[in-house]
């Protein structure tokens, strides 16, 4: 991480998906911290931190169990359907480092620091790349 500004803002960890920046995406939650992650982002900035988990069946996944790098969000929309199950709908706005937990109850609330990509020599990869990398890294999920 460079010197760069550290935020603090709720994240959820996400299983079996990964949000890039400008993605828009909806997904459901229903465990109590993500949902309460949600509830507290709503009334501060809208702003919330999305990580992959590394073992989707990890249900309390704490700072070792979500890769470090994701993205900063911006939560659109909120709908809460039965069984205490959240839908929300997503922004990714911009690659983000997590640090640490700050905390991990009630909800998980990141120390995050926005990634800064480098202007020269940086070479995007194809999308297509991106495709095979997403699909190795969700081949032994069950849907």
């Amino acid at each position: 991480m460079l010197d760069t500004e550290i935020l603090k803002i709720p994240a959820v960890a996400l299983r079996g998906m990964v949000i890039l920046p400008g993605m828009i995406a909806h997904f459901d939650i229903s465990r109590d911290r993500s949902i309460r992650a949600i509830e507290q982002c709503m009334m501060d900035s809208q702003k919330i931190f999305l990580s992959a988990q590394k073992n989707v069946e990890q249900e309390e996944p704490g700072a070792d169990d979500v890769y470090h790098i994701g993205v900063i969000a911006e939560v659109k929309q909120v709908i809460k359907l039965q069984n205490n199950i959240v839908r929300i709908l997503v922004e990714g706005i911009e690659r983000a480092e997590l640090s640490a937990f700050a905390q991990t109850d009630p909800y998980l609330l990141a120390e995050v620091a926005p990634c800064v990509l480098p202007k020269e020599g940086f070479r995007k990869r194809p999308k297509l790349r991106w495709c095979v990398v997403y699909r190795r890294h969700t081949a032994g999920i069950r849907r």
